[in-house]
């Protein structure tokens, strides 16, 4: 039964360690995905990798077994929208489909929302995926869609504090889902006392979306994100 859930891919920066440390302890967890970040300081930088560096990550994976789900590129979302960081961002975002299209994985993360940039943006965002063959995932809003060409980044902390409904939206297959939780306004791990996610019937409506489809196990803002972790863990596999 287990098998048709799909895996956890968690947020391997959130760990606190370089890269291949990071996926050595997801490896000795049993995990059998991941989600990389292109920021922070735990980040990869898709710019500045050499081929050999790509190799090397490449090797790392097929080697540790771990499953690539996507890539988290979290640069300010006024970022699109100001002439003076547009270049730069976009520039970033090419560089991180690049680099998902040869890691094999299917989406890279945006932390982007209506008002949404300009068409001549969303466009150069659109050419950046189709070059790759890969998505680009957004957040937008529970009542309204996401633009032509992009896939929705479905997080249900998010969407919980909007009022709206994650577990319809969990069944999209072209959705980039994470796992995450709200109690009394915050973020916890899914599964804690208080928590406002279903996740039996969240889980069951990410296996309609696609059992070998990845679900982001989403540490970003957790205090203490190795006890979250195997707490999200627990209640994915009861």
């Amino acid at each position: 039964m287990l098998s048709t859930f799909p895996a956890l891919a968690p947020t391997v920066t959130e760990l606190g360690l370089p890269l291949r440390d990071g996926l050595a302890q997801l490896r000795r967890w049993s995990m059998r995905a991941v989600q990389l970040g292109a920021t922070g300081p735990w980040g990869i930088r898709p710019r500045t990798l050499s081929h050999s560096e790509v190799r090397d990550i490449k090797a790392t994976l097929r080697s540790m077994e771990l499953q690539v789900c996507g890539i988290d590129l979290w640069i300010p979302p006024a970022h699109f929208q100001d002439p003076a960081h547009v270049d730069r961002a976009l520039d970033a975002v090419d560089a991180c489909c690049g680099l998902a299209g040869t890691l094999g994985c299917s989406s890279v993360t945006l932390d982007l929302a209506p008002p949404w940039p300009s068409d001549e943006i969303l466009d150069a965002l659109r050419s950046s995926a189709a070059r790759a063959g890969v998505s680009v995932a957004v957040a937008g809003t529970p009542d309204g869609e996401v633009p032509h060409g992009l896939v929705r980044s479905l997080d249900p902390a998010a969407w919980l504090s909007e009022g709206g409904d994650p577990i319809l939206a969990a069944a999209d297959a072209s959705a980039s889902v994470r796992f995450s939780d709200l109690s009394a306004g915050v973020r916890v791990p899914p599964g804690m006392p208080g928590g406002r996610l279903d996740v039996p019937a969240f889980r069951a409506a990410c296996s309609v979306g696609g059992a070998d489809r990845p679900v982001i196990a989403d540490l970003r803002w957790l205090t203490e994100p190795v006890r979250a972790l195997a707490t999200m863990g627990q209640v994915w596999n009861a």
